[in-house]
């Protein structure tokens, strides 16, 4: 689903009035890639690749993702709260802005639950806080010195590693993942 629409740029996905015989969070929402627009997906199950790129202001609420993956693009000011990623990671480009990912459960994923890069002033970090991070390979990675991204108050739980792992560069080759035993930090 590609929304963009110059005409009606912002957009809200949640259940529609519960029906007779239909549950209160009914919503599905099979894939989406948002380009400069803002929307707001509340207590949806979300399934296949999810991008947005270029909104500010967006959230992902109370809302079970699955099956698929989040990719946030050059984003500012967007809210991923209360939700739970099964086998659906989350990506944090290095030029988005001033995002919360907050109360979240990431599980069951091979690599990392979430992956976050820095930001290039202080005062636009990302805020990764009170997540749980449970039976993944490695919960929280980054591929940058972890400057300007505040990670606080989150909680590891059955992961191959502990804590969170920065990828290095090994000459030559691919990146490997080095762990760090540091769950709660600030990087400036």
């Amino acid at each position: 689903m590609d929304c963009r629409n110059r005409h009606h740029p912002r957009g809200l996905i949640r259940p529609l009035a519960q029906q007779p015989g239909t549950r209160q969070d009914a919503c599905l929402l099979s894939g989406l890639r948002l380009v400069d627009g803002l929307i707001t997906i509340d207590r949806c199950t979300v399934t296949k690749q999810t991008v947005t790129v270029r909104g500010t202001g967006s959230a992902i609420r109370n809302s079970t993702l699955t099956g698929g993956s989040l990719t946030v693009s050059a984003t500012d000011q967007g809210t991923f709260t209360r939700n739970v990623f099964d086998a659906f990671p989350m990506g944090l480009s290095n030029d988005s802005r001033r995002n919360l990912v907050q109360a979240n459960v990431f599980k069951n994923l091979a690599t990392a639950g979430l992956g976050a890069a820095e930001t290039f002033l202080p005062q636009d970090a990302n805020t990764i806080e009170d997540n749980e991070f449970t039976g993944n390979d490695i919960g929280l990675s980054s591929s940058s010195m972890l400057r300007h991204i505040i990670v606080r108050r989150n909680v590891f739980n059955g992961n191959n590693t502990a804590g969170h792992g920065r990828r290095r560069r090994r000459q030559p080759g691919p990146l490997w993942l080095h762990p760090q035993p540091r769950p709660d930090l600030t990087c400036w």
